[in-house]
């Protein structure tokens, strides 16, 4: 989402962002921080840190480990 963001910021007229808002997404609320400001008029805008702005704890993603097979099971 944060590179979608980005990308959406510097284009001229680029509409909207459509975003994942599921309760809860272990990637997105435990693994990573960062990325993009979610302003309370629904409107989003990145951040000025380093890159895109994401942080991944990488103590938090050895949680998850890779399933082998492929990726749509």
């Amino acid at each position: 989402m944060a590179a979608s963001i980005h990308f959406l910021a510097a284009a001229p007229e680029a509409g909207y962002f459509e975003a994942d808002l599921s309760a809860y997404n272990p990637f997105r609320h435990v693994v990573c921080t960062g990325g993009f400001t979610q302003h309370d008029d629904g409107t989003v805008t990145p951040l000025d840190a380093p890159g895109l702005g994401v942080e991944v704890d990488e103590s938090r993603l050895a949680e998850f480990p890779v399933i082998p097979g492929p990726g749509y099971v």
